[in-house]
């Protein structure tokens, strides 16, 4: 293996990382050869929670930081009594502040990190995920033979219409991460949702977020706390970097638990913009892709006037529903 060319060495071990990423440790400390060969595929991808990203401070050094180009961050939440089917108010704040002091931890660790040095281009910094669980759900909802029974479907219900949010105005305390450059959300079946503002105000800490790729939940089957979410969504887009180029959402109304989705209420008065939609219009003048699937409004493509004689909105199909 010594006279065998570097190239084809790298090769060799991302395709053992490849089809066996555990093994990667493994061989990584055969020898130092195989450690230079075996750490940028080990490393490339990190998998954190609170107590991983503690171990993390010890375990990257400055040349393993150079090798990361992905995080997927699991906020963990404190577990519950399964007989229940929703969060009672108490829960839903435990979840808001154990979610935000994971958040903090994860940018501890991250705010004194850089671009690596080699990387000229920012489409190449690291790609941030985020998302939040409770460590029950984790366990049991991924077990294998799980039986099907009420607590498992209480679980399922739980998880569906839970939203984790941080405490109000901690992301002002939060210290800026340069080396993220694309962020993205997407719902496991065992993870809560995270209100759309939260995403919104995590994103302002990133001065060089290039790309972002959220699926999200449009809100509920509680009209007034689905509005809310849309109106809060639409402010924090007005807050994401300048940076941002490139911008994919996904934002369905899936309805409560076993409803039709054609059974959804109107959300906003006939002559009522939607904040959305014109925020979005507002967010893709600096954009150079936008992705969008999910309810929205014709505001999304044109600037809407009123007539001023009459009191309405000229050029607007049909109001989000």
């Amino acid at each position: 293996m010594d006279r065998m060319p570097v190239e084809i060495k790298l090769a060799i071990a991302q395709s053992v990382v490849q089809k066996s990423p555990e093994s990667a440790r493994i061989y990584a400390a055969v020898s130092r050869e195989w450690q230079a060969l075996f750490e940028p595929a080990t490393f490339s991808s990190l998998l954190l929670n609170q107590q991983r990203t503690l171990q993390a401070r010890a375990i990257l050094t400055s040349e393993r930081k150079a090798y990361v180009r992905r995080i997927h961050f699991i906020a963990l939440l404190p577990g519950y009594k399964v007989d229940r089917q929703f969060e009672t108010e108490s829960e839903k704040q435990e979840n808001h502040a154990a979610f935000s002091d994971a958040v903090a931890t994860l940018f501890g660790l991250l705010h004194s990190w850089s671009l690596p040095q080699v990387v000229e281009s920012i489409q190449r910094g690291i790609e941030l995920s985020i998302s939040a669980a409770a460590t029950i759900d984790l366990q049991d909802l991924r077990g294998r033979g799980l039986r099907r029974d009420t607590r498992f479907y209480n679980r399922k219900r739980r998880c569906n219409a839970s939203f984790v949010a941080l405490r109000e105005g901690l992301y002002h305390e939060l210290p800026e991460v340069s080396c993220v450059t694309r962020f993205t959300y997407s719902k496991d079946p065992v993870h809560r949702h995270l209100v759309p503002k939260t995403c919104c105000e995590i994103a302002t800490r990133f001065p060089k977020l290039h790309s972002i790729g959220w699926y999200l939940a449009d809100g509920s089957h509680d009209t007034a706390f689905r509005v809310r979410l849309r109106n809060d969504f639409a402010t924090g887009l007005s807050m994401l970097p300048d940076s941002v180029r490139h911008f994919t959402l996904s934002y369905f109304y899936d309805g409560p638990w076993g409803s039709r989705n054609d059974q959804k209420p109107q959300l906003y008065p006939e002559r009522v913009l939607d904040p959305l939609s014109v925020a979005l219009r507002g967010l893709s003048l600096q954009l150079e892709t936008i992705s969008f699937d999910g309810t929205i409004g014709s505001e999304l493509l044109w600037q809407p006037c009123f007539d001023q004689d009459l009191g309405i909105v000229r050029g607007r199909s049909q109001n989000p529903k």
